[in-house]
């Protein structure tokens, strides 16, 4: 899933010569926060094991910041190996249908542990343009109620002309207590009530009920 390197630069052209020979060339937040990694998969390779059928086209991987998404898992404690299984492994993902009104494609790992979504352009643009802010804020907050994202990509398929953008989410649903009722908040009133029948609130659906979120004053404070 890339970025797992140091925060530092690894390509050549991120080299410098001092007195001691070839340095690497440390970046800053805001230009690791831009680096993309590439990655070239010919048909016929094996994605994940030998016991999986191959490839049957070219695939073009991309994999935006990947040293700062890494090490937002990390402070998040998400372990490298069970993430590769759960985004990486043989098994299916799961799709729901989701009312967004972006019209993007939500999808859980197998585990449920991850949440996948698809991406606009604009989407993708504005993440990266957040990224700093975001990493710092998740860096000094990692048990933060914001989303966690622990990755952001495009695949490419050249032979079929179809390109996709996706992030992959921390799921809030990957819990052990029973799930009674859910809301989707934005922390807006424009339109922001759920049609009749639908299984998830909003947020007049939930000021309307008199419900109070209360935290506790260690994570209010944290």
């Amino acid at each position: 899933v890339g970025g797992m390197s140091n925060l530092q630069a690894a390509d050549a052209d991120d080299m410098s010569i001092g007195p001691g020979g070839v340095q690497k060339k440390q970046l800053t937040l805001e230009e690791e926060c831009l680096r993309v990694e590439k990655i070239k998969i010919p048909a016929g390779a094996y994605f994940v094991s030998a016991n999986m059928a191959s490839l049957p086209y070219r695939y073009k991987f991309k994999a935006y910041a990947p040293v700062i998404f890494h090490r937002i898992r990390d402070m998040a404690g998400v372990d490298k190996q069970l993430f590769l299984h759960s985004i990486c492994g043989s098994d299916a993902f799961i799709e729901f249908v989701s009312n967004a009104k972006s019209g993007q494609f939500f999808f859980y790992s197998h585990d449920g542990r991850y949440m996948i979504k698809t991406q606009t352009q604009e989407e993708k643009t504005f993440l990266r343009q957040i990224l700093p802010d975001y990493y710092n804020h998740m860096k000094n907050n990692p048990h933060s109620f914001l989303t966690h994202f622990y990755g952001m990509y495009r695949v490419k398929i050249p032979d079929l002309g179809k390109s996709i953008h996706f992030v992959i989410m921390k799921s809030v649903f990957n819990t052990e207590l029973e799930i009674h009722k859910i809301w989707d908040l934005k922390g807006s009133t424009l339109g922001r009530r759920a049609k009749r029948g639908d299984s998830v609130h909003k947020d007049l659906d939930l000021l309307e009920e008199g419900r109070k979120l209360r935290v506790g004053e260690g994570t209010k404070e944290g």
